[in-house]
């Protein structure tokens, strides 16, 4: 039975190894070739246009000439000053922040508005905005666990003798949650790699990430999120490290801290952002694959306890706050009615929102059985379309992928538009588009440094058995879940930002990929 349980877990790694491949070389080769950018703020039209490979040669060649001094510094003495680059890192993202929240003013708009809207009536204990049909909530009740998060924020800021409005306070908090989010990963990358370069690599990579910095200003649940996820998988690291030794009973009691650690950091990344739904899914799947492997009872309590904590956490914290306010929420937006207009067309890029999901809903009259109803029809009614016009589904559906993965910027400028009042003047002109020459192309440089290290990850074998003494599946998590992030957005609503937050969980292969190259590069570096 144990060669059996080993030959499935072998078998089934070959393929995964594969589909990362093929996956990540598609990204490059896209990113290579074709661009996709946003000139107009006002409709926000994603454009395309092939990429200017000169400028990514000189790129490529500027970084690792800034990868191999970065290198040569650090290895003067390496556990200290490889500390002090994550401590620059980190300090660099809070000087950075800092700059942004005092001089680019941003405010949240549209739905992250809203939400924090509500989240100041529940810290005063207003709980109207629980209602079955005259509320926000009603038409996305997944937004309720961005809304408990706000509220307790919010009721700690309350307590401060400030007259400053509350989205100031999150946008610190969310400085904080970027470092955590660098150090987890650092120490992941410690852990499953063992090499100070890869970790430096991947500072200096974080350093680049401009999209990132940016982020650290939109109020909503991103940052945050993807922080307890990685977070979450340090730790799932660390159950599979202790369970390889069992010697003393010190180790033994080790996993289980580590185990109700993960299960609350999964727990906040569920609240936060329904999404993440797909990496835990990616989660489930490494650990039931350590359960193949093994048989161990504590990797079974944990599958069990992950997917409780997917599908219950949301539903739990409505619940909650369904009695609180003693009223009804309605069931929502109906997710294939989010699959037909991941169908559509918009006058942004195919695939992204045009209204249809929040339309068919109100016109419903918020009847989720009439609203489905409505949404199998247009599906049904656009596969026929495609099948009768072949080419323009393959252009469709080309125009979906590249508008997401090709954006360098992620959508980080139109995420953060809205002005507070008060916008210092460099920010204002690049916002309007006068430093697009500059912006755009840095940003499309560092998809570039980011999708080549990961096929390279990917391609080349691993070298050091220490990859893979802690689990041949955790190594690959990130890449499973970023490739089921890609699935889905490929028929659900299109949007880049949507795509950044996973793309994070790329830096660390990115990091193996770029120390791999300099290795394989002809004239072999010393510092590599």
């Amino acid at each position: 039975m144990q060669k059996f349980r080993s030959a499935i877990y072998t078998k089934v790694f070959s393929i995964l190894k594969y589909m990362a491949f093929l996956f990540t070389l598609l990204l490059l080769l896209s990113t290579l070739i074709f661009t996709c950018y946003i000139e107009d703020m006002g409709t926000q039209k994603v454009l395309t246009r092939t990429d200017n490979i000169l400028f990514s040669i000189l790129g490529l060649g500027l970084f690792l000439l800034l990868l191999k001094l970065a290198i040569k510094w650090t290895s003067k003495n390496t556990s200290f000053r490889s500390r002090l680059f994550l401590g620059l890192t980190m300090g660099w993202y809070i000087f950075a922040s800092a700059i942004l929240l005092v001089f680019c003013r941003t405010a949240p708009g549209g739905d992250a508005m809203t939400v924090f809207r509500i989240a100041e009536q529940f810290a005063v204990n207003d709980f109207s905005a629980i209602h079955p049909t005259a509320s926000y909530l009603s038409y996305y009740p997944h937004q309720i666990g961005l809304v408990a998060y706000y509220e307790i924020l919010l009721r700690l800021w309350n307590l401060l003798p400030v007259s400053l409005i509350g989205f100031h306070f999150i946008k610190v908090i969310n400085v904080f949650w970027t470092c955590l989010m660098i150090l987890c990963q650092y120490k992941t990358i410690d852990m499953l790699f063992h090499n100070y370069k890869i970790n430096i690599t991947y500072l200096l990579l974080m350093i680049c990430n401009v999209p990132f910095l940016f982020y650290t200003s939109f109020v909503y649940g991103e940052i945050p999120s993807i922080s307890l996820f990685s977070l979450g998988y340090l730790c799932i690291l660390k159950v599979f490290e202790k369970e390889k030794d069992t010697n003393t009973s010190e180790k033994k009691l080790l996993p289980w801290g580590y185990m109700l650690l993960s299960f609350v950091a999964f727990i906040g990344c569920m609240m936060l952002r329904k999404n993440a739904m797909i990496l835990m899914i990616a989660v489930m799947g490494v650990v039931l694959f350590e359960c193949i492997r093994y048989g161990k009872r504590s990797f079974f309590c944990m599958l069990v306890v992950y997917a409780l904590i997917t599908f219950l956490t949301l539903p739990t914290i409505q619940k909650i706050y369904v009695q609180r306010a003693g009223n009804e929420l309605s069931s929502g937006v109906t997710a294939l009615s989010y699959i037909a207009m991941g169908m559509q067309e918009s006058n942004r890029a195919q695939g992204w929102y045009n209204g249809f999901n929040l339309t068919t809903y109100e016109n419903s009259g918020l009847n989720k059985e009439l609203a489905n109803k409505v949404s199998r029809e247009a599906i049904a009614e656009r596969s026929l379309f495609f099948k009768e016009n072949p080419s323009h589904a393959v252009e469709f559906y080309a125009g979906k992928y590249l508008s997401q993965w090709c954006d360098g910027t992620y959508a980080c400028l139109q995420a953060t538009l809205n002005n507070l009042g008060g916008r210092r003047q460099v920010f204002v002109n690049l916002y309007s588009g006068k430093y697009d020459l500059l912006f755009i192309p840095f940003c499309n440089l560092i998809q570039l440094l980011l999708y080549l290290g990961c096929a390279v990850f990917a391609f080349l074998p691993i070298r050091n058995k220490a990859d893979t003494t802690l689990s041949q599946y955790s190594l690959y998590l990130g890449i499973i879940g970023v490739f089921g992030a890609f699935l889905f957005h490929m028929f659900w609503e299109a949007n880049s930002r949507y795509i950044f937050p996973y793309t994070l969980l790329l830096y660390p292969y990115a990091a193996y990929g770029w120390i791999s190259l300099m290795k394989a590069l002809p004239g072999r570096h010393e510092d590599a």
